[in-house]
């Protein structure tokens, strides 16, 4: 009896599994609430249309699947999928949004929300009106607040922070830990980026004090502030834009053009300050460097004060605008 049972179960394991055969994609599944509806399952995948009168949910969408408040897809959307709230899919290949969140996992093609847009990997694009997130991004972030772990494209709006940028970052603010590519904005804050302190003298001020912000190479912020000459209350604020040219060995090259307000004492000069210079800068120790630029200086305004040094010929009214040659000389740390 025991030998008898041993051969009926070897032979019942020899025997092939039947198959379990997938269930058909639906064609169209309408969802009335949750559970209500045609084909209104959750599991349902559906090669076609996926509705939701507030919700709908399905394993995968190989079409359209919309809903008025929450469209989720467990699985891969191939096509578009949107809701008026929250939009929300393992993957889309294709287009994914939504009047306040886009969610998915991964994203081919674009992801559009009008409040945030959030992902894990990007190929392609993510727009929104206020906040998109990626931990990386193979292409264009396009937002007021953009975040980005890896970048491997561009970032445009407002705010823009990544851990790693390899493309550009053009915005109002732009923060990177690691940048290699242009970082275009008013304020940029790179960690490996040309950040500078640089202290000159020259024609225009005895003495001013600049701070250099931004990438490995290209553009760069000038924020600082100037004094007009020792012994009197004229000094000067202001900044402008350069771009930094590294050379081989200790040389670099800056171009800037930069506007200054003037001031006296605590009263606003009536006019402005240009300044335009080619400057050749000496690496002579870590981040420690020797400043020498040329260039012109422009007065537009009225009153016979203005922020000039030395007594250079001028060309112009005298009480009007002018221009002068500029120079300026200094380090930079």
């Amino acid at each position: 009896m025991t030998l008898l049972t041993l051969a009926m179960v070897m032979a019942m394991a020899d025997e092939p599994t039947p198959d379990t055969a997938a269930p058909e994609p639906a064609d169209v599944q309408i969802v009335v609430v949750s559970g209500l509806g045609w084909n209104a399952d959750g599991d349902t995948a559906v090669d076609g249309l996926s509705a939701g009168l507030l919700t709908v949910r399905a394993s995968a969408v190989d079409g359209v699947q919309g809903a008025l408040i929450v469209a989720t897809t467990d699985g891969v959307v191939d096509g578009v999928q949107g809701a008026l709230v929250v939009a929300k899919a393992g993957a889309v290949r294709g287009v994914q949004g939504s009047l306040v969140g886009a969610i998915a996992d991964e994203v081919q093609g674009v992801q559009i929300s009008g409040a945030f847009t959030a992902a894990r990997h990007v190929e392609g694009a993510q727009l929104a009106h206020g906040v998109v997130v990626a931990e990386h991004v193979e292409g264009a972030q396009v937002a007021p607040v953009t975040v980005a772990n890896t970048l491997d494209g561009a970032q445009v709006g407002l705010v823009n922070v990544a851990g790693r940028a390899d493309g550009v970052q053009v915005g109002l603010v732009n923060v990177a830990k690691e940048a290699h590519g242009a970082t275009i904005g008013a304020l940029n804050f790179v960690g490996n980026g040309y950040n500078r302190v640089v202290v000159t003298g020259g024609s225009a001020n005895v003495a001013n004090l600049s701070a250099h912000l931004g990438g490995v190479a290209g553009p760069y912020t000038s924020l600082g502030v100037g004094l007009v000459r020792f012994g009197e209350p004229w000094w000067t604020f202001g900044g402008g834009m350069g771009v930094h040219v590294p050379a081989p060995g200790p040389l670099f090259f800056n171009v800037e053009g930069t506007v200054w307000g003037v001031v006296d004492g605590v009263y606003l000069g009536d006019g402005v300050l240009g300044k335009a210079r080619l400057a050749v800068g000496v690496e002579i120790g870590p981040r420690v460097a020797i400043l020498a630029s040329g260039g012109l200086d422009g007065w537009a305004g009225r009153g016979v004060v203005t922020p000039q040094v030395t007594s250079l010929p001028t060309w112009g009214p005298r009480d009007a605008r002018k221009i002068w040659p500029g120079f300026d000389v200094g380090m930079t740390f």
